[in-house]
């Protein structure tokens, strides 16, 4: 009857939402490792700068970017900052960031969906 139904639909559209996450996962790992493999990383370098009004001076710093693209960088090395004639500085840092990965989905093979029960009132 009608709650038959509701999951035969429900057991095609999970199936469907496996099938195809499966799929875009393992066009994305075969895209990565070909990227990867023939793109070498990229590191732009921004040369050191100094800000005359407060005398700040930053040193160059450098920006590694994943293979894939421009989007997310791989690694970030920051300058370091003195503000002349006060002695105050800010050491550089390296901030390195993980890799996007496509999760692997687990789901069980059994999911149950329960409806509440429907009455129409009638008039």
């Amino acid at each position: 009857s009608f709650i038959r139904q509701v999951e035969k639909i429900r057991e095609k559209a999970f199936v469907f939402v496996i099938e195809s996450y499966n799929e875009a996962k393992v066009k994305y790992d075969v895209y990565k490792v070909e990227k990867s493999i023939t793109k070498q990383s990229r590191t732009f370098q921004i040369p050191g700068y100094t800000i005359p009004v407060v005398n700040i001076e930053a040193s160059p710093f450098t920006v590694e970017m994943f293979p894939l693209g421009y989007v997310i960088p791989k690694e970030i090395n920051t300058p370091n900052f003195t503000i002349l004639g006060s002695g105050f500085s800010v050491p550089s840092y390296t901030l390195v960031l993980p890799f996007p990965e496509l999760p692997t989905l687990h789901v069980p093979k059994f999911l149950e969906l329960s409806l509440p029960e429907l009455s129409i009132p009638k008039n």
